[in-house]
């Protein structure tokens, strides 16, 4: 039965993928669904995205590590949820009705005419860059539980899994993801859920209070701390990745473009906030029961620890909705990779005679590429799912941060501190990042925090050099106002 709905799950969503990408003709449709996505609908897919391979795994057995520290994680992602639906995701896509943006390259140029072009082009090729490691963990995800629960080899798993994608992204884009998102968060919540829950009493042999007992003095009291030996300060700090990385993610502002109207992302951020912070809950009992129970075939996953040793019925859920959890995840992250180079590489810089037709079947020939390359690495898998998903949190937010949010606070950002921010960000990052790796130290410096100093010197330094043009200051107040500027508008506008 386990072995059935797990395999079963790969083989629906092609089943759906085909059959929902029936109609999918225009670019506004593969990218963004046609806009045509209700609340209830951007909690499936918006949860969906955030819920990847690397909450199950890489989450759980570092739960069951330091404890109830992860929430040093938990709260600053919901956090980062919290700012994307209730401001940054809301702007884009007041911008968005004004203007033609399908992608978070269409922004940047909208919002810095003054340096379009370059804004445009580096941010399109900074996005498949920083979600290369987010995506390979997914792949890493699959290719484990696929070798260690069903005992397929994790080759042959990871290959199939990259098919899976070609067939489904190939196909819909974004209205196939959106729709099956709805659906697949179901699976998503009960593989997260219902463990938690089932698991705690079946390691007390069916009493749960018994199985807390258990984890009271199986346990070191540091779990229940904020900071350990095996989680420092230093690393816990280092969580707010996730707030700021969250605000900016090209995957996630994509979701938010694909809303109905306005109306719709704002009743969907409370049930959103609150489905984020129950499976966050979640993760932290999995990752401390599936370490306190037996371990007779020395699984390396906490998470497949415990789920082996439960029900086959939940069990197989459980593993389905890690699928669902990748499959949805990487989806989105290749999309949004495959059309930023499509599109706003393409098309909009080299070609810019190329018809929608054109960039769209150069999408899909993509997908195959970036699925490849991923496939790749999740092969040659260098280091542990969680941290592939920390790097690409943090490369994302040392790039966008502060040339994407600070530039709808100041309107007096130009194009060329935009366009040096993101180079120098995403640049000082991987450094901070190769040297911290490389060494086996942090120098109280994280990469996050690095990348995003090292982006707002350089847009200070770049804006003293180049000030911002009348178009760059008239972008920035076109979000703030719904028809004509006020008086003051004008004058900053006449003022730069």
């Amino acid at each position: 039965m386990m072995t059935f709905i797990f395999v079963a799950t790969f083989f629906v969503i092609i089943a759906l993928g085909y059959y929902t990408s029936r109609g999918v003709k225009s670019l506004s449709a593969f990218t963004v669904a046609g806009k045509t996505s209700t609340w209830w609908m951007l909690v499936a897919t918006f949860t969906a995205a955030n819920v990847s391979a690397g909450m199950y795994l890489g989450a759980t057995d570092l739960s069951g590590k330091i404890g109830y520290a992860m929430w040093c994680s938990s709260w600053p992602t919901c956090a980062g949820w919290l700012v994307i639906f209730g401001f940054t995701g809301v702007l884009m896509y007041r911008f968005a009705q004004k203007k033609e943006i399908f992608t978070i390259p269409d922004f940047f140029a909208e919002r810095f005419p003054s340096k379009s072009t370059g804004v445009r082009a580096v941010s399109a090729l900074i996005i498949p860059l920083a979600y290369i490691p987010y995506m390979t963990a997914q792949m890493v995800a699959i290719g484990g539980i696929a070798n260690s629960v069903f005992g397929l080899n994790y080759s042959i798993a990871v290959i199939f899994m990259g098919l899976v994608l070609i067939s489904f992204l190939s196909t819909g884009g974004m209205s196939s993801i959106v729709k099956i998102d709805a659906i697949m968060i179901l699976l998503v919540i009960i593989g997260l859920v219902v463990p938690s829950f089932t698991g705690v009493s079946f390691l007390g042999g069916g009493d749960g209070a018994k199985g807390w007992q258990m984890i009271l003095t199986g346990k070191d009291p540091s779990i229940f701390q904020g900071f350990s030996e095996t989680w420092p300060w230093w690393i816990a700090v280092a969580q707010f990745t996730w707030l700021f990385s969250n605000a900016t993610e090209p995957h996630l502002l994509t979701k938010v473009l694909t809303a109905k109207s306005e109306r719709e992302i704002l009743k969907a951020l409370p049930i959103i906030l609150i489905v984020g912070l129950v499976l966050y809950a979640a993760i932290i009992p999995i990752g401390i029961v599936g370490s306190l129970m037996p371990n007779p075939t020395g699984e390396k996953h906490y998470y497949i620890n415990m789920v082996k040793q439960l029900s086959s019925v939940i069990a197989g859920l459980s593993l389905a909705g890690v699928a669902a959890a990748a499959i949805t995840t990487v989806s989105v992250q290749a999309l949004n990779s495959t059309t930023s180079i499509s599109r706003d590489f393409y098309q909009k810089v080299f070609n810019k005679n190329a018809s929608n037709d054109e960039v769209l079947k150069l999408s899909r020939i993509l997908t195959i590429v970036v699925v490849a390359v991923i496939t790749g690495l999740a092969l040659w898998n260098p280091m542990g799912i969680y941290w592939f998903v920390v790097l690409s949190a943090a490369l994302i937010a040392s790039a966008f941060f502060v040339p994407y949010v600070l530039g709808f606070i100041f309107t007096k950002m130009s194009g060329e501190a935009a366009f040096w921010s993101m180079i120098v960000g995403f640049v000082a990052c991987l450094i901070t990042y190769a040297v911290n790796k490389s060494l086996g130290t942090h120098y109280f410096v994280d990469h996050v925090y690095a990348g995003m100093l090292a982006s707002a010197l350089a847009a200070i330094v770049a804006g003293f050099y180049k000030k911002a043009s009348a178009g760059d200051v008239e972008a920035a107040l076109c979000v703030r106002r719904p028809s004509s500027p006020s008086p003051r508008e004008e004058g900053l506008v006449a003022e730069s």
